[in-house]
């Protein structure tokens, strides 16, 4: 009993001083990766692991929208009300909703149409693709510009529409013929009640 006691007194002191050891070096830059997934430490790297140099504009914003929609969902936007404590502030829900797109990605994965709008918009901008949001009809809309024009990407509705020769749609299109919408080329299935709706 005595020799356990003495082992596991030696095993703790042993675990002491590596961590001590440990919190004495500084960890900063210290980045961990897996070769299967994307790099998430930041919106740089994010973009760096999923568009390709030589991809067309139109592409880029089409595999980027992949890439959210399959990392978010639709649901109320996240709230971080610590920070107005921690401020001594009052909490104001509007003041404490999360504003950081990497954050959104790694923490929550959720948000609403004009919470996706913003992160999106972000990273399309950080890919050196103009982002803008747009309001329509009760709902947040981002729009990408490239080639000349402005194209509705939705990831919160999880769509995006082409017209006959393949472009994208913009919102002032769909505006003009709302069965613009119906021809949808999302892998994902759009959540569009029709064109009267």
């Amino acid at each position: 009993m005595v020799q356990f006691r003495l082992n596991s007194l030696f095993i703790i002191l042993v675990l002491l001083a590596c961590t001590g050891v440990i919190q004495g070096q500084d960890a900063s830059g210290l980045k961990v990766v897996s070769s299967k997934n994307p790099d998430m430490s930041s919106v740089e790297t994010i973009i760096a692991s999923v568009i390709k140099p030589d991809m067309k504009p139109q592409e880029k914003a089409e595999v980027f929208f992949d890439f959210l929609v399959q990392r978010t969902y639709h649901h109320n936007t996240p709230e971080e009300p610590l920070a107005d404590m921690l401020l001594n502030r009052k909490y104001q829900g509007e003041n404490s909703m999360l504003e950081d797109a990497v954050k959104m990605i790694n923490v929550y994965g959720f948000g609403l149409c004009g919470s996706h709008s913003k992160y999106q918009t972000e990273f399309y901008n950080a890919m050196g693709l103009l982002g803008r949001i747009c309001g329509g009809n009760g709902h947040t809309i981002p729009e990408v510009k490239y080639d000349g024009g402005w194209h509705y990407y939705d990831i919160d509705m999880m769509g995006y529409c082409k017209d006959k020769d393949g472009k994208v749609s913009s919102v002032a299109e769909i505006g003009k013929d709302k069965n613009l919408m119906m021809n949808n080329f999302a892998k994902y299935k759009h959540k569009f009640d029709g064109p009267n709706n």
